[in-house]
């Protein structure tokens, strides 16, 4: 860059006249880093070339890189106010809005821009993006329709594919996929694309197809390698989406989306630091990355950590203040935090940067619904789906809303409407199944889920018949599970609930299995270990306090984890020891029986008989006349206190 520099230099003053060396000029001292000035430069050029339009272009540029994107579009209004605006001013005012998150205005300028030259490809595709981007899908099939197939660019058929997928449903998406393939078979960002989305619908063989035809295409590309990590952590083959993810990484360090699956990937083994840590380098790596940045500020906020929570936000308001979707985002976490005054505002500087987004209106309604202001939520929910029709998270919504209010009939209507449009997607069915669950038809549930289980296998959805098996009294209603985990034996959940049945089953030994194997996958989930050693202590295993231990220090404040640490101590013998810590937790679990009973047992064998049947006395009374365990033994434990 220094040396394109000195050389357009020595060009621009020796042709003082000249304008294309001078704009050149410009560009190679941003390149080189020299905002300043390239901006200097780039305003003497428009004071000697007041009637051009590239000294104009060229300084806006300049202010957009030195991140002044108001200067920029001012630059640029005497050309955009034309009768006959330029297409490059047009293009560029128009990125800069939507970069800033200001959408409409943006589209507003690309729509005029094809008004007046509607041969100019180039904005039609810049038109179809925009309309993309704002979920205004057939609008932007039908301006990617407008360019003549003899002028189509590969841009144009990806661009396509992605809309197509998001209008017409699986058919129609994989007909437009092949269509571009046809015409552009080595196009590896094309196949990148059609595998994302065969991904999405369940198809991963033909996804792995199309990978494997772009990696043969450029073996080294990244974003296809990203792309097979993301597959290999669809099928729970983790340990082959960490080898292409580091693959990436030796290359690129920070590869975004690398980094995310090596986010993902150590999340599912449990490893919360070393998840932790990739996602600090992600944000390390790149200052405009807002996802990492997000998921940071939720894991902030659920510990919380509210000065860090607000450190991250202040850092993507830095890059994202005026977009509409991270705003939006920001009002979500805050809801998740329960923090709904502040959410509110995000949500409203959203409609105001973008109203044509149905997201903030989806905010709006989950903060009334914390106020139990019925009407209110409908009213948000039916002006999201104003601004998108059929969109399905405000279309899932106001269903579940209808059905709380016992109003099933209106619920259902709203899933025929979505089956007539997205009768092919599993999230559909699940919708219906949940409906049907919640108004206990678990039979009506179960066609529901099979039938989502049948588009698209998951192992949530085995979950979900598993729950309405168990709902309709069947026999067997693990045998889902099962089947699930030996075909994909890493999920995780899956095995989570197997185990949690098995053990409120009281079939030991199968939950004891199922455990090991969990804990062995995910050695930092402290919940799995504390209910492993609840079943080793049952059996007299030596590994119980061990076992129980480990849970403890990874998960300390959680009472129930305490209580079986302390418990399993004192009758190992470490009564005092057990004692204390069952201690540090029984005041905030003054209405949990068992940690009670355990602590008064334990009060006892050190002497402390008075305060045991104090104990004991207040435990059986806050739990009233209801038979949870282990009421008998408490009662028999005070009637032994009580003994003279």
């Amino acid at each position: 860059a220094g040396k394109a520099v000195d050389l357009l230099q020595r060009v621009a003053n020796a042709m003082p006249g000249a304008m294309a060396p001078r704009a050149m000029l410009v560009t190679a001292l941003l390149e080189r880093g020299s905002q300043e000035q390239a901006l200097a430069e780039a305003g003497k050029l428009v004071g000697q070339f007041p009637d051009d339009d590239l000294p104009r272009i060229t300084l806006a540029q300049a202010q957009l890189r030195a991140g002044r994107p108001d200067d920029a579009q001012a630059t640029l209004r005497p050309l955009i106010d034309r009768p006959s605006p330029s297409g490059q001013a047009i293009t560029l005012a128009a990125q800069i809005e939507l970069r800033q998150g200001r959408s409409g205005v943006g589209l507003d300028f690309l729509e005029r821009g094809v008004e007046t030259a509607p041969d100019d490809d180039n904005l039609k595709l810049q038109l179809a993006a925009a309309y993309l981007t704002s979920g205004r899908i057939g609008e932007a099939i039908e301006t990617l329709r407008s360019i003549p197939d003899e002028k189509a660019s590969m841009q144009r058929d990806r661009m396509l594919v992605l809309a197509v997928a998001a209008s017409q449903g699986e058919s129609g998406a994989r007909t437009e996929i092949q269509r571009a393939l046809s015409a552009n078979p080595d196009d590896v960002v094309l196949l990148n694309l059609g595998a994302s989305y065969l991904s999405s619908i369940g198809d991963r063989r033909a996804a792995r197809e199309l990978l494997e035809r772009a990696l043969e295409v450029d073996a080294a590309n990244a974003d296809v390698q990203v792309s097979l990590a993301r597959l290999e952590l669809a099928e729970d083959r983790l340990d082959d989406a960490e080898r292409l993810a580091m693959a990436v990484l030796e290359r690129a360090p920070s590869h975004g989306g690398a980094l995310g699956v090596m986010v993902e990937v150590s999340s599912r083994r449990g490893q919360s630091e070393e998840s932790e840590r990739w996602l600090q380098e992600a944000r390390r790596s790149s200052p405009s990355a807002v996802q990492p940045r997000l998921v940071l500020a939720r894991r902030a906020l659920a510990r919380g950590d509210r000065q860090v929570f607000d450190q991250i936000v202040s850092e993507i308001d830095a890059v994202a203040a005026d977009n509409a979707l991270v705003q939006a985002a920001i009002g979500d976490l805050l809801v998740e935090g329960r923090s709904y005054e502040e959410a509110a505002p995000r949500f409203r500087k959203a409609m105001e940067l973008d109203g044509r987004r149905p997201e903030p209106y989806l905010g709006m309604a989950r903060i009334e619904a914390q106020a139990k202001d019925v009407d209110a939520v409908r009213g948000w929910l039916r002006q999201a789906l104003e601004r998108r029709p059929g969109w399905f998270p405000a279309a899932q919504a106001l269903a579940r809303v209808e059905a709380s209010q016992g109003r099933l009939q209106s619920a259902m209507e709203i899933v025929s409407v979505l089956k007539e449009t997205q009768g092919d997607e599993a999230r559909v069915w699940l919708l219906e199944g949940e409906l049907f669950l919640s108004a206990r038809r678990p039979d009506d549930a179960l066609r529901a889920f099979d039938t989502a289980f049948s588009l698209q296998p998951s192992g949530a959805t085995a979950g979900k018949i598993y729950s309405a098996r168990r709902m309709a009294g069947q026999a067997a209603p693990e045998r889902v599970l099962v089947d699930w985990l030996a075909a994909t034996p890493g999920d995780v959940q899956v095995r989570r609930l197997l185990a949690n049945h098995y053990l409120l089953a009281g079939e030991a030994p199968a939950a004891t299995a199922e455990y090991e194997k969990l804990v062995a996958a995910a050695p930092d989930d402290a919940v799995s270990l504390n209910n492993l050693a609840w079943l080793y202590s049952q059996q007299d295993d030596s590994r119980a306090i061990e076992t129980a231990r480990r849970a403890y220090e990874l998960s300390p404040g959680s009472a129930s984890i305490a209580d079986t640490y302390g418990w399993i101590l004192i009758q190992g013998g470490e009564i005092r020891k057990g004692l204390d810590i069952i201690e540090q937790v029984a005041d905030k679990a003054k209405k949990n029986l068992e940690i009670q009973y355990h602590l008064a047992y334990g009060l006892r064998a050190v002497g402390e008989r008075a305060r045991a049947r104090a104990v004991l006395v207040e435990a059986l009374e806050s739990a009233g006349a209801a038979r949870t365990p282990p009421r008998s033994e408490a009662e028999q434990l005070l009637r032994e206190l009580e003994a003279p």
